[in-house]
């Protein structure tokens, strides 16, 4: 049965009789009415179940459900269906170019904040993988060494943070956002999630460490000579720094773990909130709304519900009208309060807006009677609406309420 008292035909000729539904085929039948009351209760318009019917779910169960909302949002258009098209070009070039902007601000808040300190930088070449750069790890402290290579990935958290920032404020301003924008900010918060493990890979597959035993020829004889194209990657810095003063990298590998967490964890909330709020029109919150939330929680409009524009605009054209013999429609607004004698904090206000049409008939009299004619106004009542205290608007037209 459906949700509804029709029956629906399927006799057309271009309609299958079976579909494959769950890996089953599944004969389509004639659509059943529904006459019983019992039968109409069963169905909600809510796809899930109430409270009561509901099992109860792990965290992990819920934390998986909503990682799934969050990974259809970022990569179904990456799905089959969608390959070769022009969507799936264009978000392939946004991840690509994310990619790269990501590596660059990487390097380069290093690059700068080495020039604040100021530290002479040499070397400085950019590639399409890495951005390979020298400095003096001698000439500055171990409290600026950990400044280096924590600006990398803080550098691309301050930039998504600007981004998530100028996406609010367009949504402020213009009251929204454009797809594209919206695809690109996810895309380049995910990067920055994903900073240090990329720049981890990159230094290992391009081999950024031990560069005097990687290649002796050039960094083993001089390590600042243009020969050497080697150079220390953010996972080593800290270690060859308190190897050096401590004869042992440990806490400078721990040092470098704690910081690549911290700066992994805050871009994950960060990210985790504009998918949630903002991004395309916080359209992941709707879905998870439309599919989990219970029947309670949806709004259903009354038959005869207006906005409150469609009423001003109703009372409106009413105070100008006029018609052909002279009528004239006025707006009468009556306000009720309704209290309850055993709780005094209990109060609804209820408006009702009634539009009174005006006609003035001027009475008939012999040719002989010359006194003066006798005018009636004759009031109509045209239309009536209720401003009921829940904020909904309804057009009346039963004859009952008439005398409200």
């Amino acid at each position: 049965p459906r949700f509804d008292t029709e029956i629906t035909s399927i006799d057309n000729q271009n309609t299958k009789n079976h579909m494959k539904l769950t890996n089953k085929n599944i004969e389509l039948k004639s659509w059943e009415p529904l006459v019983d009351e019992r039968e109409i209760e069963v169905y909600s318009m809510a796809t899930s179940s109430d409270f009561g019917a509901r099992k109860k779910m792990l965290p992990s169960v819920i934390t998986k459900s909503k990682l799934r909302y969050l990974y259809l949002e970022m990569f179904d258009d990456f799905s089959y269906r969608l390959w070769g098209s022009f969507d799936f070009w264009v978000n392939l070039l946004v991840f690509i170019m994310t990619i790269w902007i990501r590596m660059f601000i990487h390097y380069i808040g290093q690059y700068l904040f080495l020039q604040s300190i100021p530290t002479p930088v040499y070397q400085f070449e950019v590639f399409p993988w890495v951005i390979s750069y020298k400095y003096m790890s001698s000439s500055i402290g171990p409290e600026m060494e950990v400044g280096v290579v924590a600006l990398g990935p803080c550098a691309n958290l301050l930039v998504f943070m600007l981004l998530v920032a100028s996406g609010i404020g367009l949504y402020k301003i213009a009251g929204f956002m454009p797809e594209s924008g919206s695809k690109f900010i996810a895309a380049y918060g995910l990067m920055t999630i994903l900073d240090p493990i990329l720049i981890l890979l990159v230094d290992i597959i391009v081999r950024n460490f031990n560069c005097e035993g990687m290649y002796p020829e050039t960094c083993g004889v001089d390590y600042t000579g243009n020969d050497c194209k080697c150079f220390n990657g953010d996972f080593v810095k800290l270690w060859y720094r308190m190897e050096r003063e401590e004869s042992s990298g440990i806490t400078g590998l721990i040092l470098t773990i704690i910081i690549y967490i911290s700066v992994m964890v805050l871009s994950s909330l960060i990210f985790y909130e504009y998918m949630l709020r903002i991004h395309k029109d916080a359209r992941i919150l709707d879905l998870w709304r439309r599919i989990d939330a219970p029947a309670e929680e949806f709004y259903i409009p009354h038959d005869y519900e207006i906005s409150h524009d469609e009423l001003y605009s109703i009372c409106e054209k009413a105070h100008i009208w006029r018609g052909l013999n002279g009528e004239t429609r006025k707006l009468v607004i009556s306000d009720y309060l309704e209290k309850d004698p055993y709780d005094s904090m209990f109060a609804e206000h209820t408006k009702h807006y009634a539009i009174y049409e005006y006609d003035v008939i001027t009475e008939k009299k012999d040719k002989d009677d010359f006194t003066p004619p006798k005018t009636i106004t004759k009031k109509t009542l045209y239309r009536h609406f209720l401003l009921l205290p829940d904020g909904s608007i309804i057009e009346i037209f039963d004859e009952f309420n008439v005398d409200l």
